[in-house]
């Protein structure tokens, strides 16, 4: 037997709702905004959506687990008062077709054994009370008596229940029985209760997540943010970014190392390129009023030689001595003009063995022969370069003439030209190396900048000189060098495409 109807059955839906703005998104043309402002930082948005994540469906989760709870403890609690109904009434049926009142209120004296029942009375066909049992107040039904079927009033603090007495398609009254529903409060609040320290502790445990996860995303992107906040604001390029992981964040944080240290490479590059431009430029301005008065200076030298007198010798050995200083002076004006003039190379094929024999013949010119040696080792497969000879020859030179004055007392130079590879690029590479008394890390960071010597003479240009001719090339030299252990000059030349391919 069915309900005719149950009253108070309707429940409120649970629902969420979030503040702010919708989510942006271009969709058929029509723009969506986020539901956070950009302004927020990722460590916000990180626990913004991790919450969302977690608590959002397990809020919905459990909003329809608590609906679900409730709806059954109360669908229990009328399904007994339902069930108990049915009995009291099919006992009582005897009892108000005999009209036997005792019978009648024996069976509902046995409704006291359901602690939620509070009241229990019999009607008669005619609606009068017939009998009545209740542990506390009396109480009226507040449905129809004539119902043809059970009807239910669940309304807060009463479950009010109204059974019809039949027997044999004959009705003989109607039975009324009221239930308290505070043990269906009591217990819906314990679920509730439950329920609210299951969320409570699901909300610690997604913020402890958000912030153990704050380590592995928030504070690497917050580390490379504030790097390069200091690289803008402050220039500052030695700023590096500690890698905690292998993973798509580090390797951001190893691009932005990578970056930053060519940034500050290519910055230093076109510092040092304007610096050369100017230095250039002056040294050219010299050279042509130095050149201009040396020349004055070597006529009016083999002017005076002529008319000297052969019996003066002093004299002469006066005018030799101008004559020295005034080569010297051509010398440098000569190295000036070299770093000066930024003429492109004119490439032709050269055998670099060739270019190596006259640099060191011109070397070796410079020293005693008897306190210094020069050895050559060249690969004989090494095929020929497209260079300026002229160039590459002069910054040999150079080379040479440095590591042999490095060594005052004496000592071994070495010229070696091997093919090598870089990155899958062919080179030649052209080492000069001294046994020489080495150099400091400090002259070593300064060994290519214009005018910069150790030496007592010269104009701190022959290295330079070297640099520029050499990546004039689209080469570049470097030294290796340790105080007491000699010096080692390398030139990087590029090979050509089909000498790149006989190069093993």
């Amino acid at each position: 037997m069915q309900p005719a109807h149950l009253k108070g059955d309707e429940y409120p839906a649970a629902g969420f709702a979030f503040g702010g703005e919708p989510l942006y998104l271009q969709i058929a043309g029509k723009t969506l905004k986020p539901p956070v402002e950009t302004a927020l930082s990722i460590r916000t948005k990180l626990i913004a959506l991790i919450f969302a994540g977690v608590l959002v469906p397990l809020g919905a989760a459990l909003a329809y687990s608590t609906w679900q709870e409730v709806h059954t403890l109360r669908r229990d609690l009328v399904s007994e008062s339902l069930l108990i109904g049915r009995i009291v009434s099919d006992y009582s049926a005897s009892a108000l077709n005999f009209e036997d009142q005792h019978s009648a209120e024996e069976s509902l004296r046995s409704l006291s054994k359901h602690q939620d029942l509070l009241f229990g009375a019999l009607y008669d066909a005619s609606g009068a009370r017939f009998a009545e049992w209740h542990s506390g107040a009396s109480a009226e039904p507040p449905v129809r008596l004539d119902a043809n079927a059970p009807a239910i009033d669940l309304s807060d603090p009463y479950l009010d229940t109204v059974h019809p007495v039949v027997r044999a398609d004959t009705r003989y009254g109607t039975l009324y029985l009221r239930a308290s529903t505070a043990s269906l409060s009591a217990r819906t609040r314990r679920y509730l209760w439950n329920v609210a320290g299951l969320g409570l502790g699901m909300a610690v445990f997604a913020f402890a997540f958000a912030f153990a996860l704050r380590r592995v995303v928030s504070l690497p992107i917050t580390r490379l943010s504030d790097a390069t906040r200091q690289v803008t604001r402050n220039n500052d390029y030695s700023v590096r970014v500690q890698k905690l992981s292998d993973d798509e964040i580090g390797q951001l944080s190893d691009d932005f190392n990578t970056m930053v240290a060519e940034i500050a490479r290519t910055q230093n590059e076109l510092v040092r390129k304007e610096r050369l431009a100017a230095v250039g430029e002056l040294s050219a301005v010299m050279a042509h009023e130095v050149r201009n008065a040396l020349g004055v200076v070597f006529n009016s030298l083999e002017a005076l030689r002529r008319r000297s007198a052969p019996e003066a010798p002093e004299v002469r050995s006066l005018l030799d001595m101008v004559g020295e200083e005034a080569d010297r002076l051509n010398r440098i004006v000569e190295d000036l003009l070299d770093f000066a003039r930024p003429n492109p190379p004119r490439r032709e094929a050269t055998a670099i063995e060739q270019v190596i024999a006259s640099a060191v013949e011109v070397a070796s010119c410079t020293v005693p022969p008897a306190r210094f040696r020069i050895a050559t080792e060249v690969d004989p497969g090494l095929p020929p370069l497209q260079i300026d000879e002229r160039m590459i020859r002069q910054a040999l030179i150079n080379l040479l003439i440095n590591a042999l004055q490095a060594m005052p007392t004496g000592g071994s130079v070495t010229v070696r030209a091997n093919p090598a590879r870089v990155e899958g690029r062919a080179f030649a590479q052209v080492e000069v190396s001294d046994d020489g008394p080495g150099m400091t890390s400090e002259v070593e960071a300064r060994l290519f900048q214009p005018f910069f010597t150790t030496k007592a003479t010269g104009t701190g240009l022959g290295l330079a000189v070297v640099r520029r001719f050499v990546e004039a090339h689209s080469g570049q030299v470097t030294v290796r060098s340790k105080k007491g252990d000699g010096s080692t000059f390398i030139m990087m030349l590029p090979l050509d495409v089909r000498a790149l391919q006989s190069v093993s």
